[in-house]
């Protein structure tokens, strides 16, 4: 295919998934909890570290025994549109009238443990869940039975996750949750592959596309995140692309790191901003 052809999408599927030695050894410890029927795991990465393409790869290795759902990260206005949202992904029906949607997910959710079938829920950013969300979780999980739980829920986010997870109820954390991991950082050798990877995914060659001085830079720019790795790809060709170049060079790769930085610096810079006023927004008077 010629280069003009490559796509470097940003969506989140399977086939952009690269077995890092971290993230193997993840997936294994989560499949492992899941043959175990571990109420819950948790998944720890900086943001880019390749959590929800990990999650899509687990949902292709669970077994027929679960009904298995990957909730993406998303900033919910409320607990009760999580639900929903939740429900819409299991195939369940609600009216829009309906105000305990929780009970309706526990109805569906025991009915399919009746015909020896579990329910694996996956939810990204999980540090940014409600108390009310983190809570209604908890309560599916605590669904229980003589084969053990009818729910299984694996979390994926920040550092900050563990935290909220203890602040929000510290009994549950600690008796319930069977395992945290880590995704760790790929290192050069892995990084390099994984460009590779995705180029080729891409539909491109490596080696016509990037030569090795190219490729260090930017190796050594993307710190070993999987998504920091991609972004410096992608805007990368982009600017190749619009000065009618069919491949990367080390000036290309640099421009393309001073413009994402730049924006970083503004995006950074514009929710500093929103932070310090959205409080006087919504103060009252006295």
């Amino acid at each position: 295919m010629a280069a003009t052809g490559l796509h470097f999408g940003v969506s989140i599927n399977p086939s952009a998934y690269y077995p890092s030695q971290a993230h193997e050894h993840v997936l294994g410890m989560l499949k492992a909890g899941l043959e175990d029927l571990e109420p819950c795991q948790l998944v720890i990465g900086d943001n880019g570290a390749g959590k929800s393409f990990l999650a899509t790869k687990l949902l292709e290795l669970v077994g027929e025994q679960f009904d298995a759902v990957f909730m993406p990260q998303t900033r919910y206005e409320d607990a009760n549109t999580f639900l929903r949202d939740l429900a819409v992904e299991l195939d369940i029906e609600i009216s829009p009238s309906t105000l305990n949607v929780r009970a309706c997910l526990e109805q569906h959710v025991l009915m399919g443990y009746d015909k020896r079938r579990h329910c694996l829920i996956i939810v990204d950013g999980g540090q940014t869940l409600s108390d009310k969300s983190l809570a209604d979780l908890e309560g599916l999980c605590s669904l229980i039975g003589a084969r053990g739980p009818a729910v299984c829920l694996v979390l994926l986010g920040t550092q900050a996750l563990t935290k909220h997870l203890m602040d929000q109820n510290p009994a549950w954390f600690k008796h319930r949750i069977g395992g945290i991991y880590t995704l760790a950082s790929m290192d050069p050798t892995e990084s390099a592959d994984f460009i590779r990877h995705q180029i080729r995914r891409a539909g491109g060659n490596p080696d016509r596309l990037l030569d090795i001085e190219t490729l260090e830079a930017l190796i050594e720019w993307g710190e070993g995140n999987p998504g920091r790795l991609m972004q410096g790809l992608r805007a990368s060709w982009r600017m190749a692309r619009s000065s009618g170049m069919d491949s990367l060079d080390l000036e290309t790769f640099l421009s393309a790191r001073e413009m994402l930085t730049l924006n970083t610096n503004n995006a950074e810079n514009l929710a500093t901003e929103t932070q310090e006023t959205v409080p006087m927004a919504h103060s009252r008077s006295a």
